[in-house]
């Protein structure tokens, strides 16, 4: 069955899935929830592949920086190299090198190939998202290519909301490299999605690389490239350490941590909703509502690390409670936020 949609005047038709735009779109939302997932795992099982590889927490990182440095490298590298293939030629060759980075993730053995083949694994994330995004839009009408995009770049909300904590769950039960092995073989099922449900369009294969590279020198592009850059990275660098944070500086209990996970990608995949609908209304206001609502949220998280449900798990010793008598109650409050480790007592 094929979707048949009547363009609006002016605008190109929308291509036909071979299954149904409703199939086409949940296989790039799905394939975004699988992309998501490997960014984001890491981060929740950090302290378990600093332990697993011998590392403390801050080299443990460096695995992130790789795979952002891939993110980076990737994204314009491919976006010239593949300036001949058609998208959905484009998507299926990402989606491979997607797969086998994340074998070599866990196949690796010591922490320096852990971070090349982290490095690997980073290089189509870019553009999985962005050919995702063109085909999403190129299957609606223009007047809905906002809600299209919304809902294939929500898999990344949806990646916070179950599978980043799902990965810290088998990484805390069965180590990190059973969650990266599960990430690999949901991309591969991603590629035979993709071959199955998306649309053949037909290839430029008379565009020329260079003409891509041009874009690079337009002010409209560079600013763009560097809003993101900016809004992303900020929400990122708080993401990367959430859990050590949690742990070490809120004092929550393991268990809780896949929680404050849960709650993140609530707000991510309301926001990537919220977002969506502003987009076909006016893309300028959900550019500006966007970056606000990040670097609001940036500027609250650092004071709100010892909030009173954190000082209230962090109890003085018993010792305190007789040097300070009658003004115990007075003190408490006071200890308990310079506390740098809890004390265990009930």
């Amino acid at each position: 069955m094929t979707t048949q949609t009547i363009p609006p005047s002016g605008g190109p038709a929308p291509m036909a899935s071979p299954a149904g735009r409703g199939a086409a779109l949940l296989v790039l939302t799905f394939g975004a929830f699988v992309v998501g997932t490997g960014e984001f795992a890491i981060m929740g099982m950090l302290p378990e592949f600093a332990a697993s590889l011998h590392l403390s927490t801050a080299d443990a990182g460096h695995a992130i920086t790789a795979y952002a440095l891939g993110v980076v490298v990737g994204a314009p590298l491919i976006t010239i190299l593949g300036a001949r293939l058609s998208r959905r030629e484009l998507l299926l060759v990402l989606l491979l090198l997607f797969g086998f980075g994340n074998l070599l993730s866990v196949a690796m053995p010591t922490p320096g190939l852990v971070e090349v083949a982290r490095f690997m694994t980073g290089l189509p994330h870019g553009a999985i998202f962005g050919v995702s995004a063109l085909v999403a839009a190129s299957m609606v009408e223009r007047t809905r290519r906002g809600w299209a995009v919304g809902r294939v770049l929500s898999g990344i909300a949806i990646s916070t909301l179950v599978g980043a904590p799902f990965s810290t769950f088998a990484a805390n039960h069965f180590g990190w490299r059973v969650a990266y092995l599960i990430i690999a073989l949901f991309g591969f099922l991603t590629f035979v999605g993709v071959w199955r449900f998306i649309p053949a369009d037909a290839p430029n294969r008379t565009n020329s690389p260079l003409r891509e590279v041009t874009a690079l020198c337009n002010a409209q592009v560079l600013l763009t490239l560097l809003s993101a850059a900016i809004g992303f990275g900020g929400m990122f660098a708080i993401y990367t350490y959430l859990t050590s944070v949690l742990q070490n500086v809120t004092h929550v209990p393991e268990w809780q941590v896949m929680l404050y996970m849960v709650v993140w990608g609530v707000g991510m995949l309301a926001g990537a909703n919220i977002g969506a609908w502003l987009v076909d209304r006016n893309i300028n206001l959900a550019a500006i509502f966007a970056l606000a609502g990040s670097a609001l949220a940036m500027l609250v998280f650092a004071g709100v690390l010892h909030n009173s449900v954190a000082d209230a798990r962090c109890v003085p010793d018993p010792g305190l409670r007789q040097r300070s008598g009658a003004s115990f109650a007075n003190t408490v409050d006071g200890f308990c936020r310079g506390c740098a480790n809890p004390c265990g007592l009930p």
